[in-house]
């Protein structure tokens, strides 16, 4: 009997700061309801999340990817859900996210305009990472995420709120 076809690569960096939590954040990927392909990658060299992610990204086979920090978890319905919306909407999907205290963070409507964003982890379509050429690694000190996403927005790959604690 084969294996269902994964759905999503989730791509997790994991720096040497990170290597001691990376392991709940790979089995909370591992853990998905639909198939996924998990894909952790070790920043020995200490090269940035970005030049991580990127090498995640030349690894990813399925059809969507979710970049996901070593110190984060995915509820076991993320890439459900997200799925779904993203069936719905086209968008790329994003979520609301819960911190490690318990204390509810939503998301904004309208993301990367008027000083608003959202975390690194949603669900996008492999070929929009692509055509972005994924994550610039020259800035190794912070705002690849944001950077990478006001590009998405900027080629016309949007994203959309699923309004639910799913990270």
């Amino acid at each position: 009997m084969t294996q269902p076809r994964a759905i999503a690569s989730i791509i997790i960096p994991i720096g040497v700061n990170h290597v001691h939590v990376a392991a709940r954040a790979i089995q909370s990927a591992m853990q998905q309801t639909l198939p996924c392909e998990v894909i952790p990658i070790a920043d020995e060299q200490m090269l940035g999340a970005a030049y991580a992610r990127n090498r995640g990204i030349e690894q990813a086979t399925c059809d969507f990817c979710v970049f996901l920090d070593a110190d984060d978890l995915l509820m076991p319905t993320y890439v459900e859900r997200c799925l779904q919306l993203h069936l719905q909407t086209g968008r790329y999907v994003y979520t609301d996210f819960v911190d490690q205290n318990g204390k509810l963070y939503s998301a904004p409507d309208c993301a990367w305009v008027n000083d608003s964003w959202h975390a690194v982890t949603a669900l996008i379509p492999t070929a929009w990472v692509r055509a972005v050429d994924g994550f610039d690694e020259d800035l190794r000190l912070g705002g690849e995420d944001s950077e990478f996403y006001v590009h998405l927005c900027t080629e016309g790959h949007c994203g959309t709120r699923l309004p639910e604690a799913l990270l």
